[in-house]
């Protein structure tokens, strides 16, 4: 894949629907699932301007916020779901996880991010310890500061060619409760979050569209 066509395909990716202003919140959570979409322009249809840019982590951090504020019945029932854990519920992938390292190529990276519909890709150690995040937009910061960046080089190249530190990496267990991944996702941008055992070995991930989709 070249520059062009990350970027190209990248474009199309984002802009390939809109949402109307006076959508309900339910629609527009349809609309980002069923689009596979990662943000969702608003449109004021008087102006035929785009207002705002909706993404699942802010319509989570919404919603989430106003039902801390619930009472009753209806309090009790959400801290007993809150205290199940994702794996209990069935909500996130625990298997077949794709995974790269840091030898990996940009290359390589760019394509699983548009096979896979994804934002964050895991990068392991020679053991399987998660030791990193590549995002997506990375790519397109190289891209776009007009580095001399081939796609061929190493995602650990890539990486470093900008990054002074390496960021920190919340993580679950498998045993954490949805409210432990909740707060992580309300407290982060972070559109997914790997479950690791004692070795950091990546057993499980979750993501908010996992969320949306098990609660719509």
């Amino acid at each position: 894949m070249s520059w062009r066509e990350f970027t190209q395909r990248n474009i199309e990716d984002s802009w390939t629907a809109y949402i109307n202003a006076d959508a309900s919140l339910q629609e527009t959570c349809h609309t980002l699932q069923d689009k596979r979409l990662h943000i969702l322009p608003v449109l004021d249809r008087n102006s035929n301007q785009v207002v705002d840019i909706l993404t699942h982590a802010r319509i989570f951090r919404f919603v989430y916020t106003r039902l801390q504020a619930l009472q009753g019945r209806h309090r009790e029932w959400l801290e007993q779901l809150l205290d199940m854990t994702a794996f209990e519920l069935g909500i996130g992938t625990y298997s077949n996880i794709l995974t790269f390292n840091y030898s990996s190529t940009v290359a390589s990276a760019a394509n699983a991010f548009f096979e896979k519909k994804i934002s964050y890709l895991p990068i392991v150690d020679e053991n399987g310890g998660l030791v990193d995040l590549y995002n997506r937009s990375e790519i397109l910061q190289y891209y776009f500061e007009s580095l001399d960046l081939a796609m061929n080089i190493t995602i650990y190249d890539a990486i470093h060619a900008r990054r002074k530190t390496r960021p920190h990496l919340p993580v679950c267990k498998k045993t954490s409760s949805l409210k432990e991944v909740f707060d992580i996702f309300r407290e982060t941008r972070l559109h997914r979050v790997f479950f690791v055992d004692e070795m950091k070995r990546i057993v499980g991930v979750i993501s908010l569209r996992d969320i949306f989709h098990a609660f719509l």
